[in-house]
């Protein structure tokens, strides 16, 4: 939460996932600049999601990754 309310003082948008799953649905290849990635988070952990996410900018030939920090 106090990392959403910095972010959107300084003009980003934001979205928040409450578990892995809902995440990995929520991503869509170049739609973020970034991705605050929770390693702890309940029905897919932060790794899974982001092996996931890495593994379809693969098969969608991703130019720019989007930047994931966990």
């Amino acid at each position: 939460v106090l990392c959403q309310c910095l972010l959107k003082k300084q003009g980003y948008t934001c979205e928040v996932a409450h578990h892995g799953l809902e995440a990995l649905d929520k991503y869509k290849p170049e739609k973020f600049d970034f991705i605050l990635m929770d390693i702890a988070m309940p029905e897919l952990n932060g790794i899974e999601v982001t092996k996931r996410i890495r593994e379809l900018e693969k098969q969608t030939n991703v130019l720019h990754p989007t930047f994931i920090i966990g």
